[in-house]
């Protein structure tokens, strides 16, 4: 049964952990009490890069959800990965490489977007999905152009 916790995940172990060791697929999984995941290497860093070939449900159904901490890195489509995480508001996707879907998250904060656009590794065309909420906001916004514009391969939809 899946624990009902507020806050953290802390990782445990040595950096660079793969999904064999590090499982994240499920990680919080329908777990609708969860506020905040902080996901951090055993030597307490928290800007290590936590890599996983698929957490496309990690997150899914994390409805009070708000904050992941720590760096998600990824070479899979991540179309459900955020489904029901109505409150999220920061997440940092790192060298993100395939589609992403932000569809559920109608306050997730520019900086968010900013950081996936500007460290993404796209070497084809890829997508970030938003909520028409978040969509509206950032669309036009001079500094989510100017990471566009650098970053030819990317572009935002609205949901």
């Amino acid at each position: 049964k899946m624990a009902k916790i507020r806050t953290n995940y802390l990782r445990v172990g040595l950096p660079n952990y793969k999904d064999d060791l590090y499982p994240i697929e499920s990680l919080a999984y329908e777990n609708t009490t969860i506020e905040v995941i902080t996901l951090k290497d055993s030597d307490g860093t928290y800007e290590s890069v936590i890599y996983a070939k698929n957490f496309n449900n990690a997150f899914y159904g994390c409805t009070k959800l708000r904050e992941i901490h720590g760096r998600l890195q990824t070479s899979a489509i991540l179309t459900d990965a955020f489904s029901g995480c109505e409150s999220l508001q920061r997440v940092r996707i790192y060298k993100l490489v395939a589609n992403v879907s932000l569809k559920d998250c109608p306050n997730i904060d520019k900086d968010s977007i900013l950081y996936t656009i500007n460290n993404s590794a796209a070497t084809s065309a890829i997508t970030i999905r938003l909520h028409p909420t978040a969509y509206a906001k950032y669309s036009a916004d001079s500094d989510i152009q100017a990471a566009l514009a650098a970053k030819p391969l990317v572009t935002l939809i609205s949901a």
